[in-house]
Protein backbone atom coordinates (compact mmCIF):
# COMPACT_ATOMS: atom_id res chain seq x y z
CA UNK A 1 0.00 0.00 0.00
CA UNK A 2 1.44 3.56 -1.21
CA UNK A 3 0.74 6.47 1.05
CA UNK A 4 0.33 9.48 -1.07
CA UNK A 5 0.99 13.66 -0.05
CA UNK A 6 -0.99 15.18 -2.53
CA UNK A 7 -0.19 18.85 -3.85
CA UNK A 8 -1.83 21.37 -5.97
CA UNK A 9 -2.97 19.80 -9.01
CA UNK A 10 -5.05 17.27 -6.71
CA UNK A 11 -5.89 18.32 -2.95
CA UNK A 12 -7.64 15.21 -2.02
CA UNK A 13 -8.46 11.85 -4.12
CA UNK A 14 -11.45 8.98 -3.00
CA UNK A 15 -12.14 6.24 -5.64
CA UNK A 16 -10.49 4.49 -8.05
CA UNK A 17 -8.18 5.07 -11.80
CA UNK A 18 -7.91 1.47 -13.62
CA UNK A 19 -6.15 -0.74 -11.25
CA UNK A 20 -5.35 1.61 -8.23
CA UNK A 21 -7.81 2.54 -5.66
CA UNK A 22 -7.41 5.97 -4.24
CA UNK A 23 -8.60 6.46 -0.11
CA UNK A 24 -7.75 7.75 3.37
CA UNK A 25 -7.47 6.58 6.85
CA UNK A 26 -5.83 8.49 9.81
CA UNK A 27 -2.61 8.61 8.44
CA UNK A 28 -3.31 10.35 5.56
CA UNK A 29 -4.47 9.46 2.17
CA UNK A 30 -2.95 6.09 0.23
CA UNK A 31 -3.48 4.37 -2.59
CA UNK A 32 -3.63 0.68 -3.45
CA UNK A 33 -4.14 -1.98 -5.91
CA UNK A 34 -7.71 -3.07 -6.87
CA UNK A 35 -8.81 -6.81 -5.35
CA UNK A 36 -10.43 -8.30 -7.99
CA UNK A 37 -13.87 -9.32 -6.68
CA UNK A 38 -15.45 -12.66 -6.43
CA UNK A 39 -18.45 -13.49 -8.44
CA UNK A 40 -21.10 -11.43 -6.47
CA UNK A 41 -24.02 -13.85 -4.99
CA UNK A 42 -25.40 -12.27 -2.02
CA UNK A 43 -29.09 -12.07 -1.82
CA UNK A 44 -28.38 -7.97 -1.19
CA UNK A 45 -26.01 -7.67 -4.36
CA UNK A 46 -28.68 -9.80 -6.41
CA UNK A 47 -31.57 -7.86 -5.46
CA UNK A 48 -29.82 -4.46 -6.02
CA UNK A 49 -28.75 -5.87 -10.08
CA UNK A 50 -32.56 -6.94 -10.33
CA UNK A 51 -33.66 -3.46 -9.36
CA UNK A 52 -31.37 -1.31 -11.32
CA UNK A 53 -32.19 -3.26 -14.69
CA UNK A 54 -35.50 -3.23 -13.46
CA UNK A 55 -35.72 0.58 -13.35
CA UNK A 56 -33.24 1.26 -16.41
CA UNK A 57 -36.57 -0.57 -18.24
CA UNK A 58 -38.87 1.65 -16.36
CA UNK A 59 -36.68 4.71 -17.78
CA UNK A 60 -37.03 3.77 -21.70
CA UNK A 61 -40.72 3.36 -21.27
CA UNK A 62 -40.99 7.07 -19.76
CA UNK A 63 -42.38 9.72 -22.08
CA UNK A 64 -39.47 12.54 -23.37
CA UNK A 65 -41.35 15.41 -21.32
CA UNK A 66 -41.21 12.74 -18.37
CA UNK A 67 -37.36 12.27 -18.85
CA UNK A 68 -36.82 15.93 -19.57
CA UNK A 69 -38.53 16.79 -16.42
CA UNK A 70 -36.08 14.30 -14.39
CA UNK A 71 -32.86 16.16 -15.92
CA UNK A 72 -34.27 19.24 -14.65
CA UNK A 73 -34.71 17.90 -11.44
CA UNK A 74 -31.19 16.50 -11.14
CA UNK A 75 -29.93 19.91 -12.58
CA UNK A 76 -31.71 21.80 -9.41
CA UNK A 77 -30.73 19.22 -6.74
CA UNK A 78 -27.16 18.40 -6.99
CA UNK A 79 -25.60 15.43 -4.53
CA UNK A 80 -22.82 15.65 -2.42
CA UNK A 81 -19.94 13.15 -3.24
CA UNK A 82 -17.53 11.29 -1.20
CA UNK A 83 -15.11 14.36 -1.32
CA UNK A 84 -17.59 16.92 0.18
CA UNK A 85 -18.27 18.18 -3.58
CA UNK A 86 -21.19 19.22 -5.41
CA UNK A 87 -22.05 17.24 -7.98
CA UNK A 88 -25.02 17.60 -10.76
CA UNK A 89 -26.58 13.52 -12.08
CA UNK A 90 -27.82 13.41 -14.75
CA UNK A 91 -31.71 12.62 -15.01
CA UNK A 92 -31.54 8.65 -15.65
CA UNK A 93 -29.00 8.63 -12.75
CA UNK A 94 -31.15 10.63 -10.24
CA UNK A 95 -34.50 8.37 -11.68
CA UNK A 96 -32.69 5.30 -10.77
CA UNK A 97 -31.17 6.60 -7.91
CA UNK A 98 -34.61 7.37 -6.30
CA UNK A 99 -36.83 4.48 -8.01
CA UNK A 100 -34.47 2.09 -6.74
CA UNK A 101 -34.72 3.17 -3.27
CA UNK A 102 -38.17 2.57 -3.77
CA UNK A 103 -38.33 -0.54 -5.08
CA UNK A 104 -35.90 -1.68 -1.78
CA UNK A 105 -38.81 -0.79 0.50
CA UNK A 106 -41.32 -2.19 -1.73
CA UNK A 107 -43.35 0.96 -2.48
CA UNK A 108 -44.64 2.22 -5.76
CA UNK A 109 -42.09 3.70 -8.07
CA UNK A 110 -42.43 7.55 -9.23
CA UNK A 111 -42.92 8.55 -12.85
CA UNK A 112 -42.75 12.13 -12.74
CA UNK A 113 -39.67 13.75 -10.36
CA UNK A 114 -40.67 14.68 -6.64
CA UNK A 115 -42.12 17.55 -6.22
CA UNK A 116 -41.62 18.27 -2.30
CA UNK A 117 -38.38 18.45 -0.21
CA UNK A 118 -36.52 15.87 1.23
CA UNK A 119 -37.56 14.77 4.84
CA UNK A 120 -36.23 15.99 8.04
CA UNK A 121 -33.67 14.56 9.97
CA UNK A 122 -34.14 12.59 13.43
CA UNK A 123 -32.76 14.99 16.36
CA UNK A 124 -31.01 12.40 18.14
CA UNK A 125 -29.24 8.45 17.33
CA UNK A 126 -27.26 5.92 18.99
CA UNK A 127 -26.42 2.56 18.39
CA UNK A 128 -25.77 -0.20 20.59
CA UNK A 129 -24.38 -3.93 20.22
CA UNK A 130 -24.81 -6.61 23.49
CA UNK A 131 -22.98 -10.10 22.22
CA UNK A 132 -24.19 -11.87 24.97
CA UNK A 133 -27.57 -11.14 24.61
CA UNK A 134 -27.24 -11.35 21.14
CA UNK A 135 -28.76 -7.83 19.99
CA UNK A 136 -28.35 -4.69 18.45
CA UNK A 137 -30.11 -1.86 18.88
CA UNK A 138 -30.79 1.87 17.05
CA UNK A 139 -32.44 4.31 19.08
CA UNK A 140 -33.78 7.62 17.72
CA UNK A 141 -36.17 10.80 18.62
CA UNK A 142 -38.61 12.60 16.42
CA UNK A 143 -39.00 10.40 13.54
CA UNK A 144 -41.27 12.36 11.22
CA UNK A 145 -44.82 11.06 11.03
CA UNK A 146 -45.44 8.82 8.64
CA UNK A 147 -41.72 8.57 7.40
CA UNK A 148 -39.11 5.10 7.39
CA UNK A 149 -35.81 4.68 9.05
CA UNK A 150 -33.37 3.68 7.09
CA UNK A 151 -30.04 2.17 8.32
CA UNK A 152 -26.42 1.62 7.14
CA UNK A 153 -24.17 0.07 9.42
CA UNK A 154 -20.83 -2.15 9.41
CA UNK A 155 -18.76 -3.82 12.03
CA UNK A 156 -14.72 -3.59 12.46
CA UNK A 157 -12.42 -5.19 14.85
CA UNK A 158 -10.35 -2.78 15.84
CA UNK A 159 -11.45 0.91 17.49
CA UNK A 160 -8.28 2.26 15.38
CA UNK A 161 -10.21 1.93 12.28
CA UNK A 162 -12.15 5.45 12.22
CA UNK A 163 -13.10 5.98 8.36
CA UNK A 164 -15.64 3.01 7.50
CA UNK A 165 -17.44 5.17 4.12
CA UNK A 166 -16.62 2.41 1.94
CA UNK A 167 -17.35 -0.57 4.30
CA UNK A 168 -20.91 0.75 5.33
CA UNK A 169 -23.83 -1.04 4.32
CA UNK A 170 -27.56 -0.88 4.01
CA UNK A 171 -28.78 -3.22 6.56
CA UNK A 172 -32.29 -1.96 7.66
CA UNK A 173 -35.44 -0.23 6.17
CA UNK A 174 -37.74 0.09 8.90
CA UNK A 175 -41.74 -0.11 8.79
CA UNK A 176 -43.30 3.93 8.53
CA UNK A 177 -43.36 5.08 12.12
CA UNK A 178 -40.78 2.73 13.34
CA UNK A 179 -41.30 3.08 17.18
CA UNK A 180 -38.21 3.70 18.71
CA UNK A 181 -35.50 1.74 20.18
CA UNK A 182 -35.55 -0.70 16.67
CA UNK A 183 -33.95 -4.45 17.27
CA UNK A 184 -31.97 -4.69 13.92
CA UNK A 185 -30.83 -7.56 15.13
CA UNK A 186 -31.77 -9.99 12.28
CA UNK A 187 -30.77 -7.35 9.49
CA UNK A 188 -27.11 -6.77 11.42
CA UNK A 189 -26.61 -10.70 11.51
CA UNK A 190 -27.92 -11.47 7.80
CA UNK A 191 -25.15 -8.69 6.79
CA UNK A 192 -22.63 -9.40 9.25
CA UNK A 193 -23.05 -12.30 10.91
CA UNK A 194 -21.83 -12.56 14.48
CA UNK A 195 -22.53 -10.18 16.94
CA UNK A 196 -18.51 -10.08 18.01
CA UNK A 197 -17.45 -8.87 21.81
CA UNK A 198 -15.42 -5.74 21.50
CA UNK A 199 -15.65 -5.40 17.73
CA UNK A 200 -17.00 -1.78 17.28
CA UNK A 201 -20.37 -1.13 15.18
CA UNK A 202 -20.42 2.20 12.96
CA UNK A 203 -24.15 3.41 11.77
CA UNK A 204 -25.54 6.20 9.72
CA UNK A 205 -29.07 6.74 9.69
CA UNK A 206 -31.29 8.25 7.76
CA UNK A 207 -35.39 9.78 7.53
CA UNK A 208 -36.59 7.75 4.35
CA UNK A 209 -39.69 9.26 2.33
CA UNK A 210 -41.33 6.07 0.61
CA UNK A 211 -43.75 8.33 -1.78
CA UNK A 212 -40.84 10.34 -3.32
CA UNK A 213 -37.61 7.87 -2.74
CA UNK A 214 -35.91 10.81 -1.01
CA UNK A 215 -33.78 10.82 2.21
CA UNK A 216 -32.76 13.33 4.78
CA UNK A 217 -29.58 14.31 6.09
CA UNK A 218 -27.82 11.41 8.17
CA UNK A 219 -27.09 10.91 12.11
CA UNK A 220 -24.05 8.77 12.76
CA UNK A 221 -23.01 6.88 15.50
CA UNK A 222 -20.54 4.38 16.71
CA UNK A 223 -20.05 1.99 19.82
CA UNK A 224 -18.16 -1.07 21.44
CA UNK A 225 -20.48 -4.22 21.51
CA UNK A 226 -20.53 -5.22 24.83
Amino acid sequence: MAKLRLGVIAGQASGSLGSTVFSHNRGGPYARLRAVPTTVTSPWALATKAYLSEQSQQWAALTDAQRQAWNNWADNNPITDRLGDKRIMTGHQAFIKLTTRQRRSESATLTDPPTGARPAAVTSFTIAGDSTAGTVTATYSNLPSGMKPWLYMTQVDSTGITYVENLLRLCAIGAADEASPWDVTTEFTDRFGTITEDNVIHAALFVYDSSTGLLSARLTDSAVIT
